[in-house]
């Protein structure tokens, strides 16, 4: 595996979560459907990250499926 810039995307969900005790809006006693900011917040980076995950996939070209073993089942 190689690592490229898109690989960098990475620190942005990873800086979110790791200084979200420092983000007041966050940490408000204030509730959103009843439920504290900070689980939309987690929940939303949880999502971002995935997402992010899933681009960096299907860039690698390392993972490439079409091998030709489609017909191979042993």
């Amino acid at each position: 595996m190689h690592l490229t810039t898109a690989h960098w995307s990475l620190l942005l969900p990873v800086m979110a979560l790791v200084l979200t005790p420092l983000f007041p809006f966050v940490n408000t006693p204030t509730t959103a459907l009843g439920l504290p900011p900070i689980l939309f917040w987690v929940g939303g980076w949880a999502i971002v990250t995935t997402l992010i995950l899933a681009a960096l996939f299907r860039r690698e070209p390392e993972l490439n499926d079409t091998t030709g073993t489609e017909g191979d089942l042993r």
